[in-house]
């Protein structure tokens, strides 16, 4: 029953770990869209380093819920 209380302790860093699991990958996404004229390479490798760090995100917040 102790695990069903919850005293909100600790959630500003949950919170704080799922923004960094969910926004960077989307920032870097977009800055490899941007790029992807000017720098077809380095777009290409942003956005599957994007891609993955997304799907490690997901993951993780889905197994969170």
């Amino acid at each position: 029953m102790i695990l069903l209380e919850f005293s909100g302790q600790g959630l500003e860093i949950l919170v704080f770990i799922i923004a960094m699991l969910w926004l960077v990958p989307i920032v870097m996404l977009i800055i490899g869209i941007a790029q992807l004229k000017k720098h077809p390479k380095r777009s290409k490798t942003l956005m599957i380093i994007a891609g993955i760090w997304l799907i490690i995100g997901l993951g993780f917040c889905g197994s969170m819920s």
